[in-house]
């Protein structure tokens, strides 16, 4: 069993910070929980030039016995569902086709055949999805959160797109088909929803990415809330720990706390988890009463000078 006291390594500089409670256009987010009606309009969200875009697409994967929505950037791609230049659009339809890199994660969307968006005179972002989208054979707390992966990459990538007054906190309405009141698992579209921020994954691996090549120097950065009283983390080469250490989460409801190093690792293929013991837990309804981890996120990537 390795010990899990900060260990600084050479090479290693470490930091915890702690983000306010809106982390810019994309993390876990505040949300006003209101529901109500808005005047659409036909205006696409299009306002940035989006080739040279990546946009956030946020997957469901389960930790333990819960499943959160989880963030990864893709390269924008546009295909013939959203029309050209449609930033949200194309994010969306981007959701319903592309898979998660990370094989911890799943998708539950079919690949839609059409993808609108247009933003109302009052801020609320409208989706209008196409019905071969949607997977029936899911449960209806899955279905839940394929809502939630709808809001949650429609505002982030409003946000990333430029459009304006675009943020965490903006209003969605899902339409299906042009149409309010498709049934979806228990769920009525066409009526507002919001970011569910209790959905969002508790902690997760910024960098690095999954799959993804360093040269000279990894630089890692981790986020994790305060649902225990300490996060962990380590990195491991081919089963051996090459690194690892832990910190102390804020006591407060103060948002994300950021765990931040870089660190110069020899060549080969590598390992780096952030979890969280169970006898941390603040929250018993999220422990794995049998097991020492409850909550854990982890990403392979690879160190080639």
């Amino acid at each position: 069993m390795i010990s899990r006291a900060w260990r600084p390594a050479a090479g290693v500089v470490a930091g915890l910070f702690v983000l306010p409670s809106v982390l810019s256009g994309c993390g876990l987010l505040d949300a006003a929980n209101q529901v109500g009606e808005s005047e659409e309009s036909a205006s696409p969200t299009s306002e940035a030039s989006p080739s040279a875009l990546k946009v956030p697409l946020y997957w469901i994967g389960a930790t333990g016995k819960s499943s959160f929505l989880y963030r990864e950037y893709h390269d924008y791609k546009a295909d013939d569902a959203a029309s050209r230049g449609d930033v949200v659009a194309t994010a969306v339809s981007m959701l319903t086709r592309v898979q998660p890199r990370d094989p911890d994660y799943h998708n539950p969307w079919n690949p839609a055949g059409s993808v609108g968006s247009s933003m109302s005179k009052d801020g609320t972002l409208t989706l209008n999805l196409s019905s071969d989208a949607f997977d029936h054979s899911i449960s209806a707390d899955e279905a839940n959160l394929a809502v939630q992966q709808l809001v949650y990459t429609a505002t982030a990538s409003a946000a990333v797109g430029g459009i304006s007054d675009a943020g965490p906190s903006t209003k969605v309405i899902v339409l299906v088909d042009g149409h309010r009141g498709y049934k979806f698992g228990n769920q009525t579209l066409g009526q507002t929803v919001v970011r569910d921020e209790a959905v969002a994954a508790p902690l997760w691996i910024i960098d690095p990415e999954q799959n993804s090549v360093f040269g000279t120097t990894t630089t890692v950065k981790m986020v994790a809330t305060n649902v225990a009283s300490r996060v962990y983390w380590d990195i491991r080469k081919n089963g051996s720990e090459v690194a690892a250490g832990s910190e102390d989460l804020s006591g407060d409801d103060s948002g994300l706390q950021e765990i931040q190093f870089s660190r110069n690792l020899a060549e080969g293929d590598y390992t780096i988890r952030i979890y969280i013991k169970t006898e941390d837990l603040k929250d018993p309804g999220l422990a794995v009463s049998d097991q020492e981890v409850s909550l854990y996120d982890d990403h392979q990537f690879t160190v080639n000078k």
